[in-house]
């Protein structure tokens, strides 16, 4: 926290543990948090491997302005970190992992433009590749957002 309040550079990770650590708390300031991120979320030069510390932060932000209904910020930041994904053209499971955070939040937007076809599509999708990653948080999220989905369409017996 003093690092923080003195503007000295964190790592990713302690980044990610900083507001992992404050969104915990029950009176946190989102809008402190989304500053914080804002002014000082830069992205990663080029390196050999995918910063998951980064994407997560990332993910954290979009989510965060999303739930705050600032749309076009959030399509520009995620496609943003879209671009970063693609500069690892690979298929490792780092990259295949920062992608489910990219796809999420489609499915997200499309869920709440009342696109529910699209949404499930995408939730069935990163359900899919989650359970071949064996990423047991992605397949929490895509069964939230998928009932979440089937909710909206009044078909909720679908998820089960």
């Amino acid at each position: 926290m003093l690092r923080v309040i003195s503007n000295q550079k964190l790592s990713y990770k302690e980044q990610l543990t900083f507001i992992s650590s404050a969104q915990s708390r029950t009176k946190v300031n989102d809008v402190g948090l989304q500053e914080y991120l804002e002014n000082g979320l830069i992205t990663p030069s080029k390196q050999s491997e995918i910063d998951l510390d980064y994407v997560e932060l990332r993910f954290i932000q979009v989510s965060s302005l999303r739930n705050g209904n600032k749309i076009s910020q959030v399509n520009s930041l995620n496609n943003g970190l879209e671009d970063y994904i693609e500069l690892f053209g690979t298929n490792t499971k780092e990259v295949k992992r920062a992608k489910l955070y990219y796809l999420i939040h489609g499915q997200v937007v499309a869920m709440i433009q009342n696109k529910g076809v699209q949404s499930e599509q995408l939730g069935l999708e990163i359900l899919r590749k989650a359970q071949k990653l064996k990423g047991t948080t992605f397949i929490i999220a895509a069964n939230v957002h998928l009932y979440k989905t089937y909710s909206k369409l009044n078909n909720t017996e679908r998820v089960f």
